[in-house]
């Protein structure tokens, strides 16, 4: 091909596209009814996106076919990528005019999603660095991670999430400050609820942060100052109106009021059971323990794999809330959360192991002892 055919092909191409603008503003302003003008706006729109596509893939086998002498096929090469940016610039034209009648949730061509990801991950490589310098806890920051990078990864990235990382990018940033210092991480969720970034992955590492704080609390009151502060402080700030990671699902503002209140409920009834005992004359109602929560649902885990509860995998759940119904911790006298014992029982933690792996040492020594008695 020569430069004077591709220049007379481009000219062609670009007279072409402004008769599909005005033929796009013909039908648009005319009497046609909304539903027929939005399937007829969205029909345009998959067709470029599919042929923007076609020309992506005929632009990679074209130089899988002529590696060898690319530098005679220069023409074609430059015509292709000509027309996937007219493509794209109908694609722009059609959001831009007629918003009312585009289809955010169709995906973008390959070509946009390539030149969106080198762009974005040149911005997002630096927020996650950061994010280090603030010591914002890694836990947090891995969900949001694994999401934007796999999102600029993918082949099926629609308008929506698109706008939702490009918002993303240029807000974080600028809310985050530069200095460090203990509320980073609370600071950092609170822009989480702002941007409605409702990942349930994030959530269940902001409800697992929310409960380290809480057992650094040295009792009940200070637990649940520490929720209400939470609660208050969550309840000032509002979600974006035009953001949601998950669209149609439940905020992250509710999904952590929520579990905010129901912590709070379950430690109020603990405090009036705690209450209740030192009236109550004791009875059978529960059985004290010694054991901490931790403790006891590894001791329970590690019974139900030796074999010593009759029970398979599938019938733990019922187990432990009939323990958590019947039993009573030590220490503080309060009744213990089935949700709790659950998360313990299957993600058991180190400090427990060894906090039992003690008591049974000394349980084996008060044996040996009874032992040399002739028991």
């Amino acid at each position: 091909m020569t430069v004077e055919v591709k220049n007379q092909m481009e000219t062609m191409i670009e007279l072409e596209v402004n008769r599909i603008r005005c033929s796009m503003n013909n039908v648009v302003y005319s009497n046609v009814s909304e539903n027929k003008i939005r399937r007829y706006i969205r029909q345009n729109q998959r067709e470029i996106t599919w042929l923007s596509n076609d020309i992506s893939d005929l632009t990679n086998e074209f130089l899988v076919l002529n590696r060898n002498k690319i530098e005679d096929y220069t023409n074609q090469l430059a015509l292709f990528d000509f027309l996937k940016v007219k493509f794209t610039d109908l694609l722009v034209f059609i959001q831009r005019y007629f918003s009312n009648y585009f289809d955010t949730e169709m995906c973008l061509p390959l070509s946009c999603i390539h030149l969106a990801m080198r762009k974005k991950v040149k911005k997002i490589r630096p927020l996650f660095n950061r994010f280090k310098d603030l010591s914002i806890s890694p836990g947090l920051i891995k969900p949001l991670k694994i999401h934007l990078f796999s999102a600029l990864r993918s082949t099926n990235l629609n308008y929506s999430e698109l706008n939702y990382i490009q918002q993303f990018i240029a807000i974080l940033p600028a809310a985050m400050d530069n200095n460090q210092n203990s509320d980073c991480d609370i600071k950092f969720i609170t822009k989480m609820v702002y941007l409605n970034f409702n990942n349930l992955e994030f959530y269940m590492e902001v409800r697992l942060w929310i409960r380290v704080q809480l057992a650094n609390e040295k009792d009940l009151f200070g637990q649940l100052s520490l929720l209400r502060g939470y609660q208050i402080y969550f309840e000032q700030f509002h979600e974006h109106p035009d953001l949601q990671h998950r669209k149609g699902s439940t905020t992250l503002k509710e999904m952590l009021a929520n579990f905010i209140d129901k912590e709070i409920s379950y430690r109020e009834l603990s405090k009036e059971h705690v209450g209740s005992i030192t009236t109550v004359k004791p009875g059978f109602e529960s059985l004290l323990v010694t054991f901490s929560v931790p403790q006891l649902a590894y001791l329970l885990r590690l019974m139900v794999k030796n074999k010593l509860f009759r029970i398979n995998n599938r019938m733990s759940g019922k187990m432990l809330d009939f323990i958590a119904k019947w039993i009573t911790t030590g220490g503080t006298g309060e009744k213990m959360s089935a949700g709790h014992l659950k998360n313990e029982y299957h993600d058991p933690k180190r400090s427990a192991a060894i906090a039992l792996k003690a008591i049974l040492l000394k349980l084996l020594a008060m044996i040996d002892s009874d032992l040399e008695k002739k028991l």
